[in-house]
């Protein structure tokens, strides 16, 4: 394992080669220097030999290796056997030679790619890389050196990484570290990190939480607060941990008011931007680029949300994905046409209405118009792209008006059979009622290939003419239609298998269009908010009972439990 730090202007080595120095001594490990340059064509690893710089970042890493008690290892010529390498190697120690415990070992490399952030982060999965250490930009006008990759590698980068920020040189090797817990799920990183730190160097780790004053017995509640997440963390450990309890309004309020004069680093636990940004400004002495080090930092990324990763980035390559026009088109005719309004009451009711006489005429036409005229595949389809966004206003919304159509749509359909059938003496189930009785297999596979299409369809403006041929194929009013008839004439059996009908396409719908629409590009918002997870479970909950309504439907119709 090695810590890694990243550079792309000469400024950033002397701020940050030095904590990099410092974290690799704590963890007793190699460091890995790599210079990030954009460029055209396949990535690409260059090793560097800082006995030959041949760039301003080189020269000043190079002029860092005497000062932090590095030795750089030398690049290895392709054409060198293993004898010859140790040879010309020289007095450059390995790992378990003898001066081991006096030097850390730096390998500088540089990293070339056209995508460069995106490429490093997926070469960094495959690198033993126990801590990524990503500057602060210093000079977002600098040539290459653009703001945001610094936050998108701290985001991406599947390792522990962290975010250091440091405008002074640091000449103490007993390390006053500050900690400051905000019961963020990357406390225990930043305890871990700052812990091991202060132990190397034969420092100080101080743990602080900002504790709002709501009553007289905030600081002690506060007190134990603390106390029982350092423990957790921490462990036997904790007890060389000075703990201290702040009333404070928030952290940001908390940071400001802090001696910060006190403290070599302030280091606290986050992956939200925003607050990271507030916490670092809110630090005095700022400004005036006399602050302490400030760091934050993340846990490694789980391995699930890595294989999500790529194939998010396998599919980027090879489906043709929704330009941003393409998209706010979209949500544009989603959300417009999923409101419950005069617009979707009057259509599902003439379509409830029309679908209802051509179930009681057993007309296959007119029902087939009553698909082309039901409003409600677009708000199911809604709630898909909701699922695939993360967005809950749309996905409640969509619901809300889908359950209310779901009603209405019955309501019209019983109502329709009482008046229908009462003129009827032996009033019973029609052909093309009967035909909407318990589902089947096909019937979800129909429904899920329909919804397939109607996603597709609806982020494609040259394909939007396919969408009543979907409506026919997803079938959804005449199932409500029928459960509302069947009622009427006291089918409770028919009543309940085309409930179950609309349902299961309904779920089938829901799940396909969440699945196209992340293909296609729809992905969550990111925002500095934590993101719900309730979306996710929603999709997981879905694909479970899909695959169980499959089972059900196959085992009810092989063994004729449904008569």
């Amino acid at each position: 394992m090695s810590v890694a730090v990243v550079f792309n202007i000469e400024k950033q080595v002397s701020q940050v080669l030095p904590w990099a120095a410092q974290f690799a001594i704590a963890q007793a490990t190699s460091i890995e220097a790599i210079i990030i340059k954009r460029s055209k064509g396949p990535a690409k690893w260059t090793e560097l030999d800082l006995g030959r710089p041949d760039g301003s970042i080189e020269v000043a890493i190079a002029g860092q290796l005497d000062a932090l008690k590095l030795v750089a290892v030398k690049p290895k010529p392709k054409d060198d056997s293993a004898e010859e390498s140790k040879a010309r190697a020289g007095s450059v120690p390995n790992e378990e030679g003898p001066s081991s415990s006096r030097f850390t070992q730096l390998r500088v490399r540089r990293f070339e790619a056209a995508e460069t952030v995106t490429a490093l982060a997926e070469a960094i999965a495959s690198m033993r890389i126990d801590l990524l250490i990503v500057p602060k930009s210093i000079d977002s006008s600098h040539e290459g050196d653009s703001s945001d990759w610094h936050d998108k590698l701290y985001r991406l980068a599947p390792c522990k990484t962290m975010f250091l920020h440091d405008d002074r040189v640091r000449e103490s090797e007993s390390l006053r570290i500050l900690t400051v817990v905000t019961n963020d799920q990357d406390d225990r990183a930043a305890l871990l990190t700052g812990w091991r730190l202060a132990d190397a160097t034969g420092g100080t780790l101080t743990a602080m939480l900002f504790e709002p004053a709501l009553d007289q017995w905030a600081t002690e509640v506060g007190d134990r607060k603390l106390d029982r997440i350092v423990q957790a963390e921490l462990g036997r450990s904790a007890k060389d941990v000075k703990q201290k309890t702040v009333l404070s309004a928030s952290v940001v309020d908390g940071v400001q008011r802090l001696r910060a004069e006190e403290y070599d680093l302030i280091l606290f636990g986050s992956r939200q931007r925003r607050e990271i940004n507030r916490v670092m400004n809110a630090v005095p002495g700022m400004k005036e680029g006399d602050a302490p080090a400030i760091a934050a930092v993340r846990v490694a990324i789980p391995l699930t949300n890595q294989i999500v990763g790529k194939l998010q980035n396998v599919v980027q390559r090879y489906v043709p994905q929704l330009s941003r026009e393409q998209r706010i088109k979209l949500f544009e005719n989603v959300q417009v046409s999923s409101q419950w309004n005069f617009d979707f009451i009057a259509m599902i009711c003439l379509s409830t209405l029309i679908a209802a006489l051509g179930l009681i005429d057993d007309s296959v036409p007119v029902v087939i118009g009553a698909m082309l005229v039901a409003p409600l595949m677009t708000p199911i389809i809604a709630i898909g792209l909701g699922l695939a966004q993360e967005n809950q206003k749309l996905i409640r919304s969509s619901v809300k008006t889908v359950s209310m159509g779901f009603a209405t749509a019955f309501f019209i359909g019983l109502i329709t059979g009482l008046v229908a059938f009462l003129f009827v003496a032996d009033a019973g189930a029609t052909k093309e009622m009967a035909s909407r009785n318990m589902p089947g297999f096909v019937d979800l596979m129909v429904a899920l290939v329909s919804g397939i299409a109607a996603a597709y369809a609806l982020g494609r403006p040259n394909l939007m003419s396919a969408i009543p041929g979907v409506a026919i194929a997803a079938a959804l009013v005449p199932p409500l239609a029928t459960s509302g008839l069947a009622l009427a004439i006291g089918d409770i059996a028919l009543a309940a298998g085309s409930t179950l009908l609309f349902l299961t396409n309904m779920v089938a719908i829901v799940l396909a269009g969440a699945i196209v629409f992340w293909l296609v590009g729809v992905r969550p918002v990111v925002t500095d908010k934590e993101m719900a997870h309730w979306p996710r479970w929603i999709m997981l909950g879905l694909i479970f009972v899909t695959v169980l309504l499959t089972a059900f439907f196959e085992a009810w119709h092989v063994l004729g439990w449904w008569h």
